[in-house]
């Protein structure tokens, strides 16, 4: 596993990376790792935004909800998760 980050990478997950248990293989190791989530509730949709941010390189969301006005976190997540797929750095589902 080549332990080389980009710029970017290093300035955007370098809080994690100076963590004595994380490193730069430990954040390779989140880059390549792969999540599924059950369910987008209370705990689910704040889960699966931390991942995103911690650099989780795939992530899985099954729910049986669908998105609407009433469900506003997941409108958010969606919102988010649009942003990110269409940037090409977070595929979600």
């Amino acid at each position: 596993m080549s332990s080389k980050l980009s710029k970017n990478q290093l300035e955007k997950y370098s809080r994690q990376i100076i963590l004595k248990n994380i490193g730069i293989l430990g954040q390779k190791k989140i880059f390549n790792s792969k999540i599924l989530i059950i369910g987008m509730g209370g705990l689910g949709c704040p889960v699966a935004e931390f991942l995103t941010r911690s650099g989780v390189g795939s992530l899985g969301i099954v729910d049986h909800d669908l998105v609407s006005q009433c469900h506003l976190r997941l409108v958010l997540l969606n919102l988010l998760t649009l942003l990110a797929t269409h940037s090409g750095q977070y595929p979600c589902y």
